[in-house]
């Protein structure tokens, strides 16, 4: 029930509505007035959680007719939601950056692994049982902590973690928690989730059933990539945020229209759900496109990760020695590193480089045990035992086996 209060400037209307957010359920209750934008309350719920990256963060509300709409933060709340009543906002991430792991607000990233994991149980995320497993474990290791035999005996898996749960998929979850993830903080699990995750192709998508001109039918998928369109499970084309000017939206049309001169149209279909792909596709073009909007607060700069490699000169491509089982790896082409060797130390940010190359190399030990085994692991171990100067860390990597 809407309130009013007596002020300096007069009668206020005051509005209540409940923000879900995603840890673990929790409802931040919070209040508007009658001339608040959207801003006004997402960097409200951002400044109680000490979110410094706010720019990727949306408020999403389904109306009476289960249309699901996101917040404009440009425009008055109390129009958007006229017909709502309770008035529940959900906290999710709108625009998914494209290596949350390098984000050094610890905040941020803890909120973007928690919808991450929302993504994996709803399906949204999709993976292969082999990385299916992995990330339950990981989730089980930030969970639990190390594997105890007195509290963790038989399956202590108890909810729902990731769509298409198994029990099989949950016994290998169980021995990678047991015998390789031990001794990994929070922090570190954060690292490895989220640098997996955000190199499947599902990650980010926000997936929308769309028509052409010619009224076959299709899939829109919108995430940092750019505009992806897939027919009967076949991607068609792909547009990249680069190479649009502009998106314009008409009842349930949506246009966009590319710097080489071209128009691409789609059509939705309802008005409601077109204006809900138009307020996404929009949000990312500004995001990935305006110059200044991807805030370098909170991120590593080029500056630093050049250096880290400079200094380092541990990360450098396998060689591709057979199959491997991960699908996500089949699937992407995606390249695997490994270390070759560690120089000294003279930066200033030593401590930090470490703990990358730790986060980065029990990552790459992690997928070799579930691709080749524990033997062929182990070899490979000890290769790079013999080129490794520095004794402390190669005692904190064989802990993990």
């Amino acid at each position: 029930m809407m309130k009013t209060v007596v002020s300096k400037t007069g009668v206020e209307v005051i509005y209540p509505c409940s923000v879900h957010l995603l840890a673990n359920g929790e409802i931040l209750e919070c209040e508007y007035k009658s001339d608040n934008v959207g801003r006004d309350l997402i960097d409200y719920i951002c400044d109680q959680l000490n979110i410094q990256e706010k720019d990727i963060w949306g408020l999403r509300f389904v109306d009476t007719f289960e249309q699901r709409h996101w917040l404009d933060l440009n425009k008055l709340i109390r129009p958007q939601v006229k017909n709502v009543c309770p008035i529940h906002f959900h906290f999710r991430m709108k625009v998914y950056p494209p290596e949350p792991y390098k984000l050094l607000d610890l905040e941020t990233k803890f909120q973007i692994f928690m919808q991450l994991k929302l993504d994996l149980m709803s399906g949204r995320l999709c993976c292969g049982p082999s990385d299916s497993s992995l990330f339950v474990a990981l989730i089980l290791q930030y969970t639990y902590g190390d594997f105890d035999p007195e509290r963790h005996s038989g399956n202590y898996i108890k909810e729902k973690i990731i769509m298409n749960q198994s029990f099989a998929g949950e016994m290998k979850a169980i021995d990678l928690h047991k015998h390789h993830l031990r001794s990994l903080n929070p922090t570190q699990i954060m690292d490895l989730f989220l640098r997996m995750a955000c190199q499947l192709e599902t990650y980010g998508v926000d997936p929308h059933l769309v028509e052409n001109l010619s009224h076959q039918k299709f899939n829109l998928w919108i995430n940092y990539k750019g505009m992806v369109t897939y027919v009967e499970g076949k991607k068609s084309q792909h547009i990249d945020w680069m190479n649009i000017n502009k998106i314009q939206q008409e009842d349930n049309k949506l246009m966009v229209h590319l710097c080489s001169g071209g128009t691409e149209t789609f059509f939705s279909l309802t008005k409601p759900e077109c204006n809900y792909i138009y307020q996404s596709a929009v949000d990312h073009l500004i995001y990935f496109t305006t110059s200044g909007t991807q805030s370098t607060v909170g991120h590593i700069g080029n500056d630093s990760m050049e250096e880290l490699h400079k200094d380092l000169k541990v990360f450098e491509k396998l060689e591709n020695s057979g199959n491997v089982a991960s699908e996500s790896t089949k699937r992407q082409e995606r390249s695997k590193y490994g270390v070759s060797r560690i120089s000294k130390f003279h930066s200033p940010l030593c401590q930090f480089y470490v703990t990358a190359l730790m986060v980065f190399a029990i990552g790459v030990a992690i997928e070799l045990y579930i691709a080749f085994g524990y033997n062929s692991l182990k070899h490979y171990i000890m290769k790079i035992h013999r080129k490794l100067i520095e004794k402390y860390f190669w005692n904190k990597l064989s802990k993990i086996f």
